[in-house]
C-alpha cells in the first residue's frame, strides 16, 4: 500500500530589511509550491523548482511584485540551509 505524504515547511527570509514567511508545499522531487504576504496582507504565490542544478521561482500571476524576484537569492539561500 503506498502512502502520499504531505510536505510542508515554513522558512523566515528577511527580504529588504523585513523578515517574511515564506510557505513551501511539495509537489514532487524538484517543485513546490510557495506563498507569502506583503506588508498589505496580499498573498502572492509562486512555483519553486530545479532547473538543472539552480532552484528557480516561477511566477504564478502576471501582476507578480518584483521584491520577490529580487530577493530570489535570499529565499534560495535559506531553502538550502533547510535541507542541511
Amino acid at each position: 500500500m503506498a502512502v502520499a505524504t504531505n510536505v510542508h515547511f515554513t522558512l523566515l527570509v528577511k527580504m529588504d530589511g523585513r523578515l517574511r514567511e515564506i510557505n513551501f508545499r511539495q509537489r514532487s522531487v524538484i517543485l513546490y509550491n510557495v506563498d507569502t504576504t506583503d506588508e498589505r496582507n496580499n498573498r502572492w504565490k509562486f512555483d519553486w523548482s530545479q532547473e538543472g542544478e539552480e532552484w528557480t521561482l516561477r511566477p504564478v500571476s502576471p501582476d507578480f511584485p518584483e521584491w520577490i524576484v529580487r530577493n530570489a537569492g535570499a529565499i534560495r539561500e535559506k531553502f538550502l540551509e533547510h535541507f542541511l
